[in-house]
């Protein structure tokens, strides 16, 4: 692991809401939970065990580790929750579902526009249920609100919804599950910075909510208050959503993208931005990336698991957030896919492998091998890589972290 000197300035991208939170410095020791409702904001890390169990680090002013403190920290908090089936990261609030009654929703942390769904706007410690929802099978967290998508293919939405992200036909804030205009069938959820997507069991894709970059891929720039197809695009199986930009898996392994692309967060080898799905391809600028079998979106970059293990990504790389070990940073960006390495006891890098598992957040990255093993890169600002922050700031390869308990079935 190289040694980067430290930087304590706060960097916003992709033309998105921000607010600037303690630059350097870990959350407040006092217990009062801040009530201020941030801008998107991604400075926690969340990962989950195949024995029903998730962990928490980084950020906690909003109490988003979910264990009844605002004290941020590098070391993995053990949630008391049971029987977890998955858990993920909003901007500033947590999510996750138990298996009880069929799928129960639990959230904490920034409840500002009532992105935790308990019928309040009241920032939480400690997880709550979602009320008026059971049958859970998957949720997505955005910059403010949350998305579930029910066992009978319906999905539903809470949290803030001025620009339609939660699909309604509205543009009321919901402190309370609504669901989704017209929407069946559906198999996968993903929630961005402003905008949402689902995919469908037919291997199509929908969105709504924010447009500015043309992230809902309809061709235009037209916000949308309720779902509208992505045209053209059939035979995907997963989605991810970033923070103006979207992705999807096709069943070929290979993937496509669109929005805003000013660092290279579509992989197609250029910065304009693009209101219908484009191919990521290699250096070339022709050949497409492949053998992807899972994709995931931080902020401004993508990140892509391949069948034989590597990881990959592209997008904005100012916080070392796609794990090539790129130093000096030329550019800030790739506009192709790189190859995630770690530096070896000899600081020479070596290609990551054996990874069955990825999660982009904000401005780092999160993967998880199938020992269990945990590595992470990028922003380290507020510990969410799990190492302490006076070690660096920044990792720009992957460095394992333990997180003991955890568990990932082959």
């Amino acid at each position: 692991m190289k040694t980067i000197t430290r930087i304590c300035s706060w960097v916003a991208t992709g033309a998105l809401m921000a607010v600037l939170l303690p630059a350097c410095g870990k959350g407040s020791s006092s217990d009062a939970v801040s009530t201020t409702a941030p801008g998107i904001f991604y400075g926690h890390s969340v990962v989950y065990s195949n024995h029903s169990t998730a962990y928490t680090w980084g950020h906690n002013t909003y109490g988003e580790l979910g264990n009844d403190s605002i004290t941020s920290g590098p070391t993995p908090v053990t949630l008391s929750l049971a029987g977890v089936k998955e858990a993920v990261a909003g901007g500033t609030h947590t999510l996750a579902v138990t298996g009880e009654n069929g799928g129960s929703v639990w959230a904490w942390g920034n409840n500002g526009y009532g992105q935790l769904g308990d019928s309040t706007t009241s920032a939480r410690k400690v997880p709550v249920r979602v009320v008026n929802i059971t049958g859970v099978t998957a949720v997505a967290g955005g910059g403010q609100h949350s998305l579930a998508l029910k066992s009978d293919g319906t999905v539903w939405g809470w949290g803030y919804n001025g620009l339609g992200q939660l699909g309604d036909n509205t543009t009321t804030n919901r402190t309370s599950p609504v669901q989704t205009n017209s929407l069946a069938g559906m198999m996968a959820v993903a929630a961005g910075g402003s905008h949402s997507v689902a995919l469908k069991s037919d291997g199509t894709v929908w969105t709504w909510g924010y447009n500015g970059y043309g992230q809902l891929g309809d061709g235009g720039t037209a916000n949308s208050a309720v779902p509208v197809q992505v045209p053209s695009l059939t035979g995907m199986t997963a989605v991810a959503a970033g923070g103006s930009h979207t992705v999807a898996l096709k069943s070929d392994g290979t993937v496509w993208t669109w929005g805003y692309n000013s660092l290279g967060q579509l992989g197609n080898n250029g910065t304009a931005n693009s209101a219908v799905p484009v191919p990521v391809v290699m250096t070339d600028g022709v050949t497409p990336l492949s053998n992807v079998t899972a994709i995931s979106a931080g902020l401004d970059h993508t990140v892509a698991l391949k069948s034989d293990g590597t990881v990959w990504g592209w997008g904005f790389n100012g916080f070392g957030q796609l794990g090539n070990n790129d130093i000096p940073l030329s550019t800030g960006f790739r506009s192709t896919p790189v190859q995630a390495v770690y530096l070896d006891a000899n600081n020479v890098p070596q290609p990551l492998t054996g990874i069955v598992r990825i999660i982009a957040i904000g401005h780092h990255t999160i993967a998880i091998d199938s020992a269990g093993i945990v590595w992470t890169w990028g922003d380290n600002k507020y510990e969410q890589l799990g190492v302490a922050v006076a070690s660096t700031p920044l990792y720009y390869s992957p460095t394992a972290i333990k997180v003991p308990g955890l568990v990932i079935a082959p």
